[in-house]
């Protein structure tokens, strides 16, 4: 089964979206968010570009909230360090808030990296 997110809700409402879905774990079910740690086709590289600091710091700073659990700052993740660079619309960033609703704990980094020098494309787990 798949479900798209509905593009008016905020923050709080899809993160409270993946608290619904938590139920659906006890079951073996996997719940999957799929969007892009950062999104910018602006600022796209030529494959093996280095990464700018700008893309570097927004997603140490995601890495850093999920490790925590920090639920409160990734609701608020427009205030982080270029936030709106990263993402000049929120969709591909919008699905980990309900994914991290879903899971219920910290998250762990399962992979990263980084296409075209401004597509980071992590993977969490949450436990």
């Amino acid at each position: 089964m798949s479900l798209s997110l509905p593009s008016r809700w905020s923050n709080t409402e899809l993160i409270a979206l993946g608290e619904q879905l938590a139920m659906l774990r006890q079951e073996d079910i996997l719940v999957v968010g799929s969007g892009s740690l950062t999104h910018n086709l602006y600022e796209l590289q030529p494959q093996g570009s280095q990464i700018p600091a700008w893309v570097g710091s927004f997603a140490e700073w995601v890495n850093a909230r999920l490790r925590e659990g920090d639920r409160d700052a990734l609701a608020n993740w427009q205030t982080a360090p270029d936030a709106k660079r990263n993402h000049p619309t929120p969709e591909h960033f919008q699905p980990l808030l309900a994914a991290m609703g879903a899971g219920g704990s910290a998250a762990t980094q399962l992979h990263h990296s980084v296409e075209h020098g401004v597509l980071a494309m992590d993977v969490y787990q949450f436990a």
